[in-house]
């Protein structure tokens, strides 16, 4: 019977070893979970938020930026054509540079230092400020230069005598008719659809040619005219023509500039400085904007 009793005893002391054994595992197995957790884990996931809400901001900003550039695209897309082509090639490449500003944001790392790196770089300054500024400008440049060149393509008779009634030293504006057309093309195909002409102060007039004629009876010689085509072709085609009589004495028809369908002349009896002024003087007011 005493073996039997000391095995019975026996047998409680080894299942107390073996539950030691095994809550120690367990302990040792928790300790080191929780190590994995505190030390991999939970990094890890702190860097996964860190790196989502860098990204955020970022992507927020891009965003609006990107409003901005696709805005400023569609205008270009539109095909409307500028008075100043400089101010769509301006656009064309603000457009491009604004594009190449936006800051990449990268897929997420699988390695928390590189997830920690990746966060570092997206979280660096970022201002768009004067991206943006330049993009505005360039777009309200080109939009500017679109309404002007509309305003210059066929305009009315009325819109171009009230605007040269604005031109310093420029007075009785006198519009051609198919009766009194002096180059008798009022109207006609490939012609004009309006030739304005009139008398300009500082024109010199030594042996009083001009003195008592109307402004359409000096014509373009007493100061100068607007003529006003249906395309910008006719009017090239007219400012081509106009040039072989260039420098050429009596014939010589003075200045002449083709803005949008319209051509501006000025007196030959007026100096270089004198037409050149008294061009452009026209051109913008003929241009500015209501």
């Amino acid at each position: 019977m005493s073996g039997v009793e000391d095995a019975v005893v026996e047998s409680p002391k080894k299942t107390g070893r073996v539950k030691y054994f095994v809550g120690v595992g367990v302990l040792a197995l928790v300790a080191v979970i929780a190590c994995v957790y505190v030390f991999v884990v939970a990094p890890h996931n702190r860097a996964v938020k860190a790196f989502e809400a860098a990204a955020a901001q970022v992507q927020e900003k891009n965003s609006a930026l990107q409003a901005e550039i696709d805005a400023a695209q569609q205008a270009l897309d539109k095909g409307d054509k500028p008075l100043d082509v400089a101010t769509q090639d301006a656009l064309t490449v603000a457009v491009a540079d604004a594009g190449l500003a936006l800051r990449v944001i990268p897929e997420m790392p699988s390695s928390t230092s590189d997830i920690e790196a990746a966060t570092e770089a997206l979280n660096e300054p970022l201002d768009y400020s004067a991206t943006s500024k330049t993009l505005a400008d360039a777009s309200q440049a080109f939009d500017k230069s679109v309404r002007q060149l509309g305003q210059v393509t066929a305009p009315s008779q009325d819109f171009v005598v009230s605007r040269l009634g604005k031109v310093s030293g420029v007075s009785d504006m006198e519009p051609a008719t198919e009766s009194n057309d002096p180059n008798n093309g009022l109207n006609k195909a490939g012609s004009y659809t309006a030739a304005i002409f009139f008398h300009y102060d500082n024109v010199r007039d030594p042996d009083g040619r001009f003195v008592g004629k109307s402004s359409l009876e000096n014509a373009t010689d007493g100061g100068g005219s607007v003529e006003v085509y249906r395309t910008p072709e006719d009017a090239m085609k007219r400012n081509d023509y106009l040039s072989t009589f260039d420098g050429r004495g009596f014939l010589d028809p003075g200045s002449h500039k083709v803005v949008g369908t319209v051509v501006i002349r000025t007196s030959h009896f007026l100096t270089a400085s004198q037409q050149n002024a008294l061009t452009d003087e026209i051109e913008a007011i003929l241009t500015e904007l209501d």
